[in-house]
């Protein structure tokens, strides 16, 4: 049974009518398994994506051809390209082609936590530095992701 509490002095305390109704068959001294889940905060994951599409518009894929073209930006595989470089990605064997492939872990809401979340969006800024945004400092980077995000207020 999945129940949500909040945590208050040192205390976890049911958050909804659920949680209070697990709680009460609960007998008081009685020891209890529970694994212990921030959930995910929606303008934190608003910001990685905000941040994603910052870095995508400033990116520009140069020096690269393929067959005598240059290949078409996709803002789909970049940002797993900015997940993959971030440290978060699986690899995958192919039996047809007998040969791996990295593909990016899921930041869906359901598989990455709160914590995990927040050390993909500090790794991305390093990744976004790095290779994109050469020039800016993470507080200058900071700066211009509090400024957009004025706008989703």
């Amino acid at each position: 049974m999945k129940i949500y509490c909040t945590k208050n002095l040192g205390t976890l305390v049911p958050a909804d009518d659920m949680a209070v109704a697990a709680f009460a068959k609960i007998k008081t001294g009685s020891m209890v398994q529970v694994e212990v889940k921030r959930i995910r905060n929606e303008a934190f994951f608003r910001k990685w994506w905000v941040l994603a599409q910052f870095a995508y518009d400033h990116w520009e894929p140069e020096g690269i051809k393929v067959g005598g073209k240059i290949p078409e930006k996709n803002f789909e595989r970049f940002r797993k390209d900015l997940i993959t470089l971030s440290g978060f990605y699986h690899i995958d064997y192919s039996l047809s082609k007998e040969s791996c492939r990295v593909e990016a872990d899921s930041i869906s809401w359901s598989s990455m936590d709160e914590d995990e979340f927040d050390i993909l969006y500090n790794k991305t800024i390093d990744v976004v530095l790095k290779k994109i945004l050469t020039t800016y400092k993470r507080e200058d980077l900071d700066n211009v992701m509090d400024q957009l995000l004025l706008g989703f207020g």
